[in-house]
């Protein structure tokens, strides 16, 4: 009698045909006896984590893009306001006197009186 085994089978997958048990064990289907097995085992500890590999080389850097154009200029903006004008300041001290003059020329003569 023929078996039909399913295609594209995955690793642990099980096959029954006339009460025959199979199971797919990542290359082959293998003969599974049913009437002898006990109880299922515990489950075993898991296994140690597997080193880590070398770390890749840095690729080659990019080219740089070519430079953007300048932009167009600004606007000129409004001129402000003028401000408030400033308070009066106070008044100064008086100056000192000035010097005294130079004497003035002397006169002429009068005329002789009668």
């Amino acid at each position: 009698m023929a078996l039909n085994f399913p295609l594209n089978p995955i690793s642990g997958q099980t096959y029954s045909n006339n009460g025959k048990d199979w199971v797919f064990n990542g290359a082959a289907w293998d003969s599974v006896n049913t009437q002898s097995l006990g109880p299922q085992g515990l489950q075993g500890s898991q296994g140690f984590q597997g080193i880590s590999g070398p770390q890749g080389y840095t690729g080659v850097q990019g080219y740089t893009g070519l430079q953007g154009q300048t932009g167009p200029q600004g606007f000129t903006g409004n001129q402000g306001t003028t401000g408030p004008q400033g308070y009066t300041g106070v008044q100064g001290n008086t100056g000192n006197q000035g010097s005294t003059g130079p004497q003035g020329h002397t006169g002429n003569q009068g005329s002789t009186g009668p």
